[in-house]
């Protein structure tokens, strides 16, 4: 009968297996892990926040908040955040200035 050894098998204590593989691989399962848990999640908020656009609800608030946790991982949701901030931010400046018609002349 073969050993553990010769089959190429070893106890998880046994120093003489390949540790820095097996940390690589558990490192790994944990990084997509996070990142497949933060693109549900946010996919979820931004589908309801969709959704919240012809039913009931904040969905000025919830779209951007979907973004914001998925821009956590991926750049092309930060992209998308950034662009509807600069167009907030321009909506913005021009609500607060005057149209040359409306000076109050009639």
């Amino acid at each position: 009968m073969e050993s553990t050894q010769n089959l190429g098998l070893r106890a998880a204590g046994d120093p003489g297996g390949n540790t820095s593989s097996n940390l690589n691989n558990e490192r790994w399962i944990l990084l997509w892990g996070r990142r497949l848990l933060i693109a549900l999640l946010g996919f979820s908020v931004l589908l309801i926040g969709l959704a919240m656009i012809v039913l009931p609800g904040p969905a000025i608030v919830v779209i951007p908040l979907g973004l914001a946790i998925l821009g956590t991982e991926f750049l092309w949701a930060r992209k998308i955040l950034r662009r509807i901030r600069e167009k907030l931010g321009t909506l913005s400046k021009g609500i607060g200035k005057e149209s040359p018609d409306s000076n109050g002349k009639t």
